[in-house]
């Protein structure tokens, strides 16, 4: 479940790769405990929480550009 989770933060990650102003700053790290996943990049977040459901906030220039829900992973 670990390496799902991992993938999926990848590809979100990739996919703002694009936005980035300095993609060499899109760097992803995770804390991940029993109930609650929380995966931070350039001041925004994707959460998973322990339903199994993903979302996302994301704030690249350091102003919030929106807040996605990815459903359930």
């Amino acid at each position: 479940m670990e390496r799902e989770k991992r993938c999926i933060v990848a590809g979100f990650v990739a996919a703002t790769d694009q936005m980035a102003e300095n993609p060499a700053e899109l760097q992803a790290s995770y804390n991940v405990n029993k109930r609650f996943s929380k995966y931070c990049f350039l001041g925004g977040a994707v959460f998973i929480d322990s339903r199994g459901f993903l979302s996302g906030h994301l704030d690249l220039d350091g102003e919030p550009d929106g807040i996605m829900s990815l459903g359930k992973y």
